[in-house]
């Protein structure tokens, strides 16, 4: 569970990546499909579009995590919606991973072990309540 300070971390950082958005999602999708290419079929739509869902959706599960209890419906839909869209549970951690990954990547040395750790935890509770759907 990410503490009131794992929350400042993470918040502060995804400030950091909002410039180069565009960059760090195409790094993390390369990530993605690097290590599971089958998932590049899950994808039906227009990738730039696809690429803006994701940042919407990190940005506000960044700013929703000191009041999860408003956003945990949200993510619980979307959940479901990948359960349509025929993401399996085991993407989830390839997903975290890629995100990382691409914040390594595109913070480069501003991107401590603090933020890492920060992130992982955030990451997880957030993939957590997503894959509660596939039960």
């Amino acid at each position: 569970m990410a503490t009131e300070s794992d929350i400042q971390v993470v918040q502060r950082s995804f400030e950091m990546i909002l410039p180069m958005a565009d960059t760090f999602v195409a790094m993390f999708y390369d990530r993605f499909f690097t290590v599971e290419p089958e998932a590049r079929s899950l994808f039906n739509s227009d990738m730039a579009v696809q690429r803006e869902k994701v940042i919407e959706m990190l940005s506000l599960a960044v700013h929703s995590m000191d009041d999860s209890d408003s956003f945990q419906q949200e993510l619980q839909d979307l959940g479901e919606r990948h359960v349509d869209y025929r993401v399996q549970s085991r993407h989830y951690a390839i997903m975290n991973d890629a995100i990382l990954g691409a914040l390594s990547d595109c913070l480069g040395e501003q991107f401590t072990d603090e933020m890492c750790a920060a992130w992982e935890k955030a990451l997880i509770s957030l993939a957590d309540t997503m894959k509660a759907a596939h039960s």
